[in-house]
């Protein structure tokens, strides 16, 4: 039989060192993840302005683009119905666009564009009531201002002609 050797390097009380490498670098401190959540906060808090800014431009272009929407559809509306259309500022903010009802001659409002709903933290001011012949024309050509809270303005542009184009 062979002889059994119990002396300091044999047996379950030595490990083999690779296998202690392993599973040493498989998982993190507690303080290594406190240390990483720190810095991510950090980051974050310092780019917080940014996407704030970033946040009140893009609500300025989407609401450019909401209004130029909305004044588009009126002016297609005008062509198909062979009616006029109009956009006024109604007084609570909202711009209104409505159709002229000949049998009654007076003018029923077709859709809203809501001051605090789809024109959010967006000043809106108009030059005049916009209106668009059966033809597609602008019988008043005017323009639609929008300024953000930062001073930041889109105006949205109807000509003579019916183009419309946001500057």
């Amino acid at each position: 039989m062979g002889t059994v050797n119990l002396g300091e390097g044999s047996g379950p009380a030595r490990r083999d060192p690779r296998r202690r490498r392993r599973l040493g670098s498989a998982g993190s401190s507690l303080l290594e993840a406190l240390v990483g959540m720190g810095i991510a906060s950090s980051v974050f808090l310092a780019a917080q302005p940014v996407f704030s800014l970033m946040m009140q431009v893009y609500g300025l272009h989407g609401a450019a683009r909401g209004v130029f929407s909305e004044l588009q559809t009126a002016r297609m509306a005008a062509v198909m119905e062979n009616t006029p259309y109009q956009m006024r500022l109604a007084p609570d903010g909202s711009l209104v666009v409505e159709r002229y009802n000949a049998q009654s001659t007076n003018w029923q409002q077709q859709s809203r564009i809501k001051a605090n709903d789809d024109l959010k933290n967006v000043y809106v001011s108009i030059s005049n009531t916009i209106a668009f012949t059966p033809s597609g024309m602008g019988a008043s050509p005017g323009s639609v201002t929008l300024v953000n809270p930062d001073g930041a303005r889109k105006t949205v542009e109807v000509s003579n002609a019916g183009s419309i184009r946001i500057r």
